[in-house]
């Protein structure tokens, strides 16, 4: 059982606090207006400053220069609780083995889940009914979340109160991908926010993109970034599941290729690997339920399925919908002799027409990576059927 948070945390309380909501415009006397219930909103937006106007509120002017985080509940008999320092835990999903105790970054997420304000010993009590306030800060931005319908359920909001930390925690990440130009223009190139580089990496690619492409040292520097030791720390994993494992002469076959750092080594990776995807699909799939998704819709079905039975919602950082859309434009692209249009894609490299410069470092990297998600995507095991 938990302690009461507030025997430590001490919030400052006030009392026959009333508040409906946030008019979204002006009003005037008799008219019929647009008031906000419940909404997240963000630093990057010009309605912030109603969030402004709240922590004055419950604040006051004074404090705003070193606020960083705020933490409101409202109780139903109008009491309250302002709390300028509380606990805080996230529901993570780790790209790579955490142990308990070791010191948790960006890099090490693949997604956030739901929220809870509470630690070890101490627990904010939040009841349903009760109405919040939530201002949080990460890196320059501020993110606010407010219920004040006065119907929330804790559950529904802490999951809810995840995703909007996950979008400002991966705020510039959003907005590129957002960007439908910049979103066809990775395809092309044939890249996407896989796993792996969610990070610092995915940043050397929203650079390399927002400066035209200019500058192909950005490309060099996330690519060089994949040594031995690096693909080998997440490489190991994929063993576990055993499809893949029935097939780890030919991966590592493929991965010792891309290690040479040859284009000889370039070639025989993409050759390898991108040929060995479907198989491990379509396995995976008979596996599971007895059925051969021998259909290439049903393969990628299946795979966005499993993506999204693993993240915590559509828009999570697995960005399963996304995928489709990736294995249909890149993975398993048609090509068209007549018209020069020969994609580098599973087709075109099995039947021996993709171009000989699209057997480069990019796509021999992009093939590892392409493997990892899929992983992901799938777990450690399918049941036997």
């Amino acid at each position: 059982m938990l302690k009461d948070a507030d025997e430590f945390y001490k919030p400052l309380i006030k009392e026959d606090v009333k508040i409906d909501g946030i008019a979204a415009e002006t009003v005037e006397s008799g008219k019929v207006g647009k008031m906000l219930q419940r909404a997240f909103i963000t630093s990057d937006s010009d309605d912030f400053r109603y969030i402004t106007n709240l922590v004055k509120f419950f604040v006051g002017p004074q404090d705003l220069n070193s606020m960083n985080n705020l933490l409101v509940i409202i109780k139903k008999d109008n009491k309250a609780k302002i709390y300028t320092k509380f606990p805080l835990i996230l529901e993570v999903r780790a790209r790579q083995v955490i142990k308990k105790g070791t010191a948790v970054t960006k890099t090490n997420l693949v997604d956030i889940g739901a929220i809870g304000f509470f630690d070890s010993v101490y627990g904010v009590s939040i009841e349903e009914g009760d109405k919040i306030l939530w201002l949080f800060r990460v890196g320059w931005r501020f993110g606010s979340y407010f219920d004040f319908t006065g119907k929330m359920i804790p559950s529904e909001t802490f999951k809810q109160m995840g995703e909007n930390y996950r979008r400002l925690l991966y705020c510039d990440l959003y907005n590129f991908l957002h960007d439908k130009t910049n979103f066809n223009m990775l395809l092309l190139d044939g890249w996407f926010p896989f796993v792996q580089i969610l990070d610092e990496r995915f940043d050397k690619l929203i650079e390399y993109y927002s400066q035209d492409q200019k500058y192909s040292l950005y490309l060099n520097q996330l690519i060089e970034e994949f040594t031995k030791e690096k693909i080998g720390s997440f490489v190991k994993y994929w063993w576990q599941n055993p499809v893949f494992n029935a097939k780890k002469e030919i991966i590592e076959a493929g991965i010792a290729a891309f290690l040479e750092n040859t284009k000889y080594g370039d070639i025989c990776c993409v050759k390898t690997l991108l040929t060995e995807i479907e198989g491990i699909v379509r396995y995976s799939s008979f596996n599971e339920d007895g059925k051969d998704p021998s259909k290439q819709n049903q393969v990628k079905d299946y795979v966005v399925k499993k993506g999204l039975e693993k993240f915590s919602s559509i828009d999570s950082l697995g960005f399963p919908k996304e995928f489709y859309e990736y294995l249909t434009q890149v993975v398993f692209s048609s090509f068209n002799i007549k018209e020069n249009e020969i994609p580098t894609s599973r087709h075109s490299v099995a039947h021996g027409i993709a171009k000989s410069e699209n057997y480069n470092r990019a796509r021999a990297l992009q093939a590892i990576l392409i493997l990892d998600q899929i992983y992901f995507f799938l777990g450690k095991s399918n049941p036997s059927k």
